[in-house]
């Protein structure tokens, strides 16, 4: 007998065991065996299940939480959302549910209720330091500078204990040249405190070292998203866009460096060393006027902080 047929076989004998205990036609058979679907990734089967418990059941907070994930599953974000609502108007005392509302709020562009919902969640459950990291992130785009690298600290400092050994072991392996353990450790920690910046940073300029461009790009590009208002991770993917020969077309690649330090620009616009970078990148598309420009704001900047 296969390990995959005893696993329906219990599947079965379970929801027999609930239909005696619950009866066919309540909300908490449909619910467990839905869960039971969802868990062996029996989506379509989970989607009917969930279905007819909100039916007979419409304060089931949990099976909407369900459908929403199912949804997410089938590429519905809107659709999840809208379950998500639905769940916390039954139950409002749901961080995590809170979090990933937020998180769909703050994907189709509405920071408002994506900031309430990061800030709701964090004082139900202060330790949930992926909202306090979603919150941060928007206070970053609102250019609330300092409340934003407030709540991120907060978020570092809550899983710090768990990240540090992670991360040590990682400056070890890089040391060693390790690139595989060294990468497996940063990742880890990484996933454990998403707010430990050094990690990503590190294992960028590791990846960078061992001509792993991609990798290094989409670690910066991360940075990028929890925390706008850094300047560094622009430049970094300025500079690799523009010194390494990633796709057929150059030329889109300089583009890229000049958005990203432009960014950078906009952030600090008294760093000389970024508009030298911008004159070089206008002289490579041959646009000699927008280089005259910049390379001159280099100058001044540099002869003022003489």
């Amino acid at each position: 007998m296969s390990i995959k047929f005893r696993i329906f076989l219990l599947f079965f004998i379970f929801l027999e065991f609930n239909s005696l205990c619950y009866g066919n036609e309540t909300a908490a058979f449909y619910r467990e065996r839905g869960i039971i679907e969802f868990n062996n990734e029996m989506y379509s089967f989970a989607l009917e299940s969930f279905t007819k418990a909100v039916r007979i059941d419409q304060k089931d907070a949990v099976s909407y939480n369900y459908l929403a994930q199912i949804s997410l599953h089938n590429r519905n974000r809107m659709q999840a959302l809208e379950y998500y609502r639905t769940s916390l108007n039954i139950n409002r005392d749901q961080d995590e549910i809170l979090f990933k509302a937020a998180e769909l709020y703050d994907y189709y562009g509405n920071q408002n209720d994506a900031l309430k919902m990061f800030e709701e969640a964090v004082e139900l459950n202060p330790e949930n330091n992926l909202a306090l990291i979603g919150a941060a992130r928007i206070y970053s785009m609102q250019n609330k500078i300092k409340k934003s690298s407030d709540l991120f600290q907060k978020a570092f400092d809550l899983k710090i204990s768990e990240s540090a050994p992670l991360y040590n072991r990682g400056k070890d392996f890089i040391k060693k040249n390790d690139f595989e353990n060294a990468a497996e450790a940063m990742n880890q920690c990484i996933k454990v405190n998403p707010a430990h910046l050094d990690a990503y940073y590190d294992l960028a300029q590791f990846y960078r070292y061992r001509g792993k461009n991609i990798e290094a790009l989409k670690l910066y590009d991360k940075i990028k998203f929890l925390q706008p208002h850094l300047e560094k991770p622009y430049v970094q993917i300025a500079y690799i866009y523009y010194t390494v020969r990633l796709s057929s077309s150059y030329l889109k690649q300089i583009q890229l460096a000049e958005k990203n330090i432009k960014k950078a620009i906009s952030i600090n616009d008294k760093n000389a060393d970024y508009w030298e970078f911008l004159s070089e990148l206008y002289t490579a598309m041959n646009m000699y006027e927008e280089s005259k420009k910049a390379g001159n704001t280099a100058f001044r900047l540099n002869r003022e902080q003489k």
